[in-house]
């Protein structure tokens, strides 16, 4: 990973909704296999492993791993949750023509129409997810 996503990583672990899911993998290659009541979460084996072993403190996440990306907006999708909300403030991410992704919401105008409102933007899907995530709340 680069030094802009490993940034973007520690970044995410920081912010007050963040928790580790299932399927996630961690920049040193283990995949998070089970996650404890108690906050401890058990990894996957890797080669290098004989069993699987307990996550370490300042784990971060590879957020170039499809899953990791998966569940990253499972958790900006629980963190915009509103059953008062249209659709119960679901959020969408949507790419431009210009690459630019943005994290989107659906909502009706005045005229009942529907419009989707920007929540925020980023370079990167990560990027965009990361920032929903620090200004959920």
């Amino acid at each position: 990973m680069t030094t802009d996503m490993i940034y973007l990583a520690r970044r995410a672990v920081a912010c007050p909704r963040w928790r580790w899911r299932e399927g996630m993998l961690t920049q040193r290659g283990a995949r998070v296999l089970v996650s404890e009541d108690d906050g401890r979460y058990v990894l996957a084996a890797r080669r290098s492993w004989k069993q699987p072993a307990l996550m370490e403190e300042g784990e971060t996440p590879d957020l170039t791993d499809a899953a990791t990306l998966g569940c990253l907006l499972a958790l900006v999708t629980e963190a915009y949750y509103d059953p008062k909300r249209l659709w119960n403030g679901y959020v969408e991410v949507h790419r431009d023509q210009h690459a630019v992704f943005y994290l989107e919401q659906a909502v009706h105008d005045e005229e009942g129409a529907l419009v989707w409102n920007c929540v925020c933007s980023g370079e990167t899907e990560a990027d965009v997810l990361v920032r929903a995530l620090e200004i959920a709340t």
